[in-house]
């Protein structure tokens, strides 16, 4: 459902889920308030200096690739199209094992019949093609399955192929992540008019790609960004009431909405959820 035009929108977590629902809201004429438990926005997409390296290095595995128009939407809104950048490559993705020294390219081919998977010079090391056939799986997977419930989590394939392809797209654990949501983002990969398979980088981090435009924009549009404001608790009866954090209770108001932008294992929102459901 579409939430209310009037009262403050609260969003707990100012990692990119939050920060998108954010901007969304604010450009929308929405009072909102933004709380996130560090001191930092971006959640697990972040960069820093390593002194070192003398280097700023990039946080996660976020493998963006043209297939998905969500993160090119919220690019838009913040006004940072421009600072992500295609590779040179159209769909190639070099690959190094640095357990046994060994690299290979994956070459795939445009279009919805995948014939590199019976190019041994096209698919990963030491794969089969018959390994991606069973993959096909993905794509009528229920919603309720994870990965590691559809695939066969051991051998080269797996090692080679899927467990860094999921982990890239899904960002989390093959027994988290969904099978229903992979095989989706696979399907928009082979179908998408953009370049599904192309990869797409940041030209100088990911802080300044993703997370530094969209506080510029919360902050013109008067929106409230408290850091170091961890959530404990969610006190709720038909909706929610209380925001309790570390030191403070936020009331929420009737016309008010709340967003936790939150993965759903948070300590804070457990009893919650059990609550709701």
């Amino acid at each position: 459902p579409e939430l209310p035009v009037t009262g403050t929108l609260h969003v707990v977590g100012a990692g990119i889920a939050g920060l998108a629902c954010a901007v969304s809201a604010a450009q929308a004429g929405r009072k909102v308030v933004v709380y996130e438990a560090t001191k930092q926005a971006g959640g697990r997409c972040r960069s820093f200096f390593d002194s070192q390296l003398n280097t700023t290095v990039d946080n996660g595995s976020h493998a963006i690739l043209g297939a998905n128009p969500a993160i090119f939407s919220y690019l838009s809104a913040i006004n940072a199209e421009s600072e992500l950048v295609p590779v040179e490559s159209t769909g190639e993705i070099p690959f190094v094992d640095l357990k046994n020294g060994t690299s290979w390219t994956l070459r795939p081919n445009p279009g919805l019949f995948p014939s590199w998977i019976f190019d041994a010079e096209r698919r990963a090391a030491g794969t089969q093609a018959l390994d991606y056939i069973k993959g096909g799986a993905l794509l009528v997977a229920g919603k309720k399955r994870s990965v590691a419930s559809v695939l066969k989590t051991s051998g080269n394939t797996w090692r080679n192929f899927w467990e860094p392809l999921s982990t890239a797209v899904m960002n989390t654990s093959a027994d988290q992540a969904s099978a229903y949501l992979l095989g989706k983002a696979l399907g928009q990969a082979v179908a998408t008019r953009r370049g599904g398979l192309r990869s797409y980088v940041p030209k100088t981090s990911l802080h300044d790609t993703f997370i530094e435009p969209a506080l510029k924009v919360l902050k013109a549009a008067g929106a409230q960004i408290r850091f170091d404001t961890p959530l404990s608790a969610v006190t709720a009866n038909s909706h929610v009431v209380e925001l309790r954090m570390r030191s403070e209770k936020i009331a929420v108001l009737p016309h008010d909405s709340v967003v936790l932008a939150l993965p759903p294992w948070a300590p804070a929102i457990l009893p919650f959820l059990g609550e709701a459901f």
